[in-house]
């Protein structure tokens, strides 16, 4: 199986069950986790150490997952400011000269409310590629391949037994990596 790295954007993984499933699961499977909170200081600055190896990652990886929980219709801050500064001309654009040109991603997504309240009509009146979109052309740019995102509803206040929620993290992942992996 092609080696995919789990970039996870969560800013409090530890308090977060399902993150905290998905980081097994990823490591069930051998692939690489990077966990962007254990490697930001308060402020949300990325050392170039630290976004040296996190470009190594990325470079040596088939493939990429990106997974943020929806903030506000939005990836958390932590995303925007790692994306910001990992993201740098000469390594990531112009496309013609990206070291991750051609690499594929997806977003992985959790949502506090369903994920079919994301579309026009319902109650937050678009659909998550809608507000994702910014996210998408940034990867584009860079000259990645885009496979799409996967939303999954994870509402604070939904009490699960633990292995009913092992069960759900279990198949979001593996159709994420079938998303990366599978030839477009």
């Amino acid at each position: 199986m092609p080696s995919t790295l789990f970039i996870i954007g969560n800013p409090e993984p530890q308090q977060s069950h399902f993150a905290q499933y998905l980081i097994q699961s990823i490591e069930d499977k051998g692939h690489d986790c990077l966990i962007l909170k254990d490697a930001a200081n308060d402020s949300m600055h990325f050392s170039e150490t630290s976004l040296n190896r996190m470009r190594q990652l990325m470079e040596s990886a088939q493939s990429i997952v990106l997974h943020v929980p929806v903030y506000w219709y939005a990836a958390p801050a932590l995303v925007k400011s790692w994306m910001d500064q990992i993201l740098s001309p000469g390594w990531a654009f112009p496309s013609s000269k990206s070291a991750i040109a051609g690499k594929p991603i997806a977003l992985s997504l959790t949502t506090g409310s369903a994920v079919e309240s994301y579309q026009s009509g319902a109650s937050n009146r678009a659909n998550l590629e809608d507000y994702f979109l910014p996210y998408r052309r940034s990867f584009e740019y860079c000259g990645m391949a885009w496979r799409g995102l996967i939303g999954k509803q994870f509402p604070s206040q939904d009490i699960v037994k633990e292995t009913e929620l092992k069960a759900r993290v279990e198949a979001h992942t593996e159709a994420l990596l079938r998303l990366v992996n599978e030839p477009a």
